[in-house]
């Protein structure tokens, strides 16, 4: 099992868009054997271009390999700011083609007051070292959307796009335990009506964000 933050959605959220599920990294390529379990949980923050007070989050995520070099997991998260607190789901899949490369995807719901949202991501990580080194550094690229459940989709926050590029580190710290830290950087495209206009308007925002995390497996 394993349990990780969101930060990559702190953008989004202070910034009024629509929030994709939690797309972030925090991980090596490798996958866990047929039957095997990882638990792993997170915190951090991060702030950038137009944003107030913002922000922290914990998380939780749950894998499950299944074999074939594949693996699925389940993310709950909860991110917070001066004046909001939100949360939010994923359901993920993750392919490892080889030793040193993985893909990722999901899929997922996201809740900031009256605001629910849905969306999916894709991307890839990639391991600088082997699995079996103590030290494996890390990097990738994450895409996601999502777009408000409403019959308006520019309602609220609209359509909203993210692109998040990870690096960091993995250190084993015992036959079961493993730690992390990972440094992001994160862009948010988003379409949304003018609460005064009514009309589309197109908003963009960068940030960064931080984390370290802690993990079991078996």
């Amino acid at each position: 099992m394993e349990i990780r933050l969101a930060h990559a959605a702190l953008v989004a959220l202070a910034s009024g868009c629509t929030v994709p599920p939690p797309f972030h990294t925090l991980q090596t390529a490798s996958t866990l054997p047929a039957g095997g379990v990882s638990v792993m949980a997170a915190g951090g923050g991060g702030g950038g271009e137009g944003l107030h007070s913002c922000c922290g989050g914990a998380a939780a995520r749950v894998r499950v390999g299944i074999g074939g070099n594949q693996e699925l997991g389940v993310d709950g998260n909860a991110i917070f700011s001066k004046d909001e607190v939100a949360g939010g789901f994923r359901l993920g899949y993750k392919l490892a083609p080889s030793a040193r490369l993985a893909v990722l995807a999901g899929a997922g719901a996201f809740f900031i007051e009256r605001l629910p949202s849905a969306g999916l991501d894709l991307g890839a990580v990639v391991s600088l070292r082997q699995s079996s080194e103590v030290v494996v550094p890390y990097t990738g690229l994450r895409l996601a959307g999502a777009i408000p459940i409403d019959s308006d989709l520019y309602s609220g926050g609209g359509i909203s796009q993210t692109l998040t590029i990870p690096i960091g580190v993995s250190v084993r710290l015992g036959p079961r335990w493993e730690g992390m830290a990972e440094l992001g950087g994160l862009g948010a495209l988003s379409e949304a009506r003018s609460s005064t206009s009514g009309m589309v308007e197109t908003q963009t925002n960068l940030g960064l964000y931080g984390a370290l995390a802690i993990g079991w497996q078996r």
